[in-house]
C-alpha cells in the first residue's frame, strides 16, 4: 500500500503542533458532528437513530484521521480529543439504548461474516494508521473510504456519518498550512489553503462555529421529535 513509517514521529509531531500546523481535535469532533448531523436532519427524515447514529459517527469519523497523533509536553491535544471522543460515543450509546432508536441493534442484527470481516478490516486500517507517519496514509480518501466501509460492515447505521466525519477532518486540515494528501498513495503531493492553524484565532472561531452549528441542529432535531404526531 505503500504506506510510510514514520519512526521519529514524536519529534515531528510536536514540532507542527508547536508551530501551529494542525487543527484542535475539539475543532474537528464539533465540524464531523455537524456534517453528520446537518445529514441526518437535512437529508433524511428526523430520527432517533439517525440523531444518535450521527453523534457517534461524526465523532468516531473525525477522530479516527488522527488516529497517528499522540500527546506531546507541548500538546495534549491528542488525548483529550479521544477522551472527549469516547465521552461522546458513550453517550450516543446510552442514548440509543434507553431510547431504543437502533444503532446497537444494527450491529448485533449483522450475520456474524460481516461483523466479524467489518472488526477485522477497521481493526487493519487503524493499526496501519496508528505506525503511518503524520498526514500520509491517515489523510487521504482512501483511508477515510476503508474506515466507513469497515463501519458498513460492521454497523451499517453508523458508517455514512462515519465517512462525513472523515470528510470533514480532511476539509478542516486542507485549510491549515500542511498539506493533505487527498489521493494517497498514487499521489503523495498534498493540498493546503494556509487559513488557519492551532494557534491562530480562525481556528478557535471555527471550533465555536461548529459548536453552536451542532447545538443548534440538535435542538431543531429535538423539537421535530418531540412536537411530531405519533405514527
Amino acid at each position: 500500500m505503500g504506506i510510510e513509517i514514520n519512526y521519529n514521529r514524536k519529534k515531528e509531531l510536536g514540532f507542527m503542533l508547536k508551530k501551529g500546523s494542525a487543527m484542535l481535535s475539539k475543532t474537528h469532533i464539533h465540524a464531523g458532528i455537524a456534517a453528520a448531523l446537518a445529514f441526518a436532519t437535512t437529508y433524511e427524515a428526523i430520527s432517533p437513530l439517525g440523531v444518535i447514529s450521527a453523534l457517534a459517527g461524526g465523532t468516531a469519523g473525525a477522530v479516527l484521521v488522527d488516529i497517528e497523533c499522540r500527546a506531546q509536553n507541548s500538546s495534549h491535544d491528542p488525548a483529550y480529543g479521544r477522551l472527549i471522543a469516547l465521552s461522546i460515543v458513550a453517550a450516543a450509546i446510552i442514548a440509543d439504548l434507553l431510547l431504543k432508536a437502533g444503532l446497537c441493534l444494527s450491529a448485533l442484527n449483522q450475520s456474524r461474516v460481516y461483523t466479524l470481516s467489518g472488526a477485522a478490516l477497521l481493526l487493519t486500517v487503524c493499526v496501519l494508521g496508528r505506525f503511518s507517519a503524520h498526514r500520509t496514509f491517515t489523510h487521504s480518501v482512501l483511508y477515510v473510504a476503508l474506515i466507513s466501509t469497515g463501519f458498513y460492515l460492521f454497523c451499517p447505521a453508523a458508517w455514512i456519518y462515519v465517512l462525513l466525519g472523515g470528510v470533514s477532518h480532511l476539509i478542516l486540515d486542507t485549510m491549515n498550512n500542511k498539506p493533505v494528501p487527498w489521493l494517497y498513495p498514487a499521489f503523495k503531493k498534498g493540498v493546503c489553503l494556509n487559513l488557519c492553524a492551532t494557534d491562530k484565532i480562525a481556528n478557535k472561531a471555527l471550533m465555536w462555529f461548529f459548536l453552536l452549528f451542532d447545538l443548534a441542529l440538535l435542538a431543531r432535531a429535538v423539537w421535530v421529535l418531540t412536537h411530531s404526531a405519533p405514527v
